[in-house]
């Protein structure tokens, strides 16, 4: 794979991911897959929930269940009070009153204007996660791991967390498939 001014990392995680509970199961189910296919389509590639009805694995994206409660502090919105490291980073998705399918722009915000180093922002948005669940196969790029990888139209992490408002994702690999922007077959 040629990568040139490109930079490869592994693919986001979300530690805090639930659905929700006030819509009819049919509303419930079609807005949780709009949720996902907009999460995974901004690299967020695994999902940690409590709710064991979100469960489910596909081909690109999986969503786990984990009634873990994680010792670093989760952030999904820009927070008040200085911020401790490590840390999880989440989308927030039906957390806050909006919602948001991507941890970019958080991301964005907390290295421009709150000055969160670039590598600290990655780890809590691919190492952290991993770590804190327990998936031992992700978050890191190492020989004989899952091979959950995202390609960021940025020479480096610091150039891709400077920019907002712009498809920074040029390729997704799940499991070692590459699908985005499409499956590749050799």
């Amino acid at each position: 794979m040629d990568a040139r001014g490109e930079c490869v990392v592994p693919a986001f995680i979300d530690c805090h991911f639930n659905s929700p509970l006030d819509e009819l199961d049919g509303d419930r189910m079609r807005k949780v897959s709009d949720a996902l296919y907009a999460m995974r389509m901004n690299g967020i590639l695994t999902l940690i929930s409590k709710d064991p009805s979100m469960r489910r694995k596909e081909l690109f994206q999986e969503v786990l269940t984990s009634r873990h409660n994680p010792r670093m502090p989760v952030i999904q919105g820009i927070p008040d009070e200085k911020i401790r490291i490590p840390f999880l980073l989440s989308c927030g998705m039906n957390s806050l009153p909006h919602k948001m399918y991507s941890m970019q722009p958080l991301a964005f915000v907390l290295y421009v204007y709150r000055g969160v180093g670039a590598s600290d922002l990655l780890r809590a948005m691919t190492c952290n996660p991993a770590w804190e669940f327990g998936l031992r196969d992700l978050g890191v790029i190492e020989k004989g791991r899952q091979g959950d990888l995202l390609v960021l139209g940025a020479p480096t992490i610091e150039e891709y967390f400077s920019q907002v408002g712009k498809q920074g994702i040029h390729r997704m690999i799940k499991s070692g498939i590459q699908f985005y922007p499409e499956i590749l077959r050799c």
